[in-house]
């Protein structure tokens, strides 16, 4: 996973540093859209609730990556992050990314992120291919033209 572009706004990350190479990035699991060329940031869901994020840190979530819109651990931290919902009373979701915890808005997703950048950039879904290995990749999946799973992907994507 990369985080990096949304922790701390930079044009590049460390598993892939050629962002420049695309209109547009869909980052934070559909949360965030990125225009490389234009260095611009389109948060695509509101900002992490800082109670939330202040329960995760005094609950000891390690590791905990807050992002403009995600908030993210690794398993089994899952179990914490739903008991910080629960005691907030919030209406968030959780999604799972192969040992990956990630709590996003309701709604919020990789689909939901290409339809943004679809919109942005005039462009139809039919004309999309996607490429997924996770369960986080479904709606994405289905979202496109034409879908491809990844040699190494889960059986459910397959």
């Amino acid at each position: 996973m990369c985080w990096s572009l949304a922790e701390n706004s930079q044009t590049s990350c460390a598993c892939f540093p050629r962002l420049d190479l695309f209109d547009r990035v869909v980052a934070e699991n559909g949360a965030l859209l990125f225009e490389p060329a234009a260095k611009r940031e389109a948060p695509l869901a509101p900002e992490p609730l800082h109670p939330l994020v202040e329960a995760l840190h005094r609950m000891r979530v390690v590791p905990l990556s807050v992002g403009r819109s995600i908030i993210a651990t690794w398993e089994p931290n899952e179990k914490l992050v739903l008991e910080a919902i629960r005691e907030h009373g919030l209406e968030l979701q959780i999604v799972f990314n192969k040992g990956a915890v990630m709590v996003l808005p309701p709604g919020v997703n990789k689909a939901s992120g290409l339809k943004a950048a679809l919109v942005d950039l005039g462009l139809s879904a039919h004309n999309v291919v996607s490429i997924g290995d996770a369960e986080n990749d479904h709606a994405f999946l289905r979202a496109s033209g034409y879908a491809v799973a990844v040699a190494n992907a889960l059986s459910a994507i397959k």
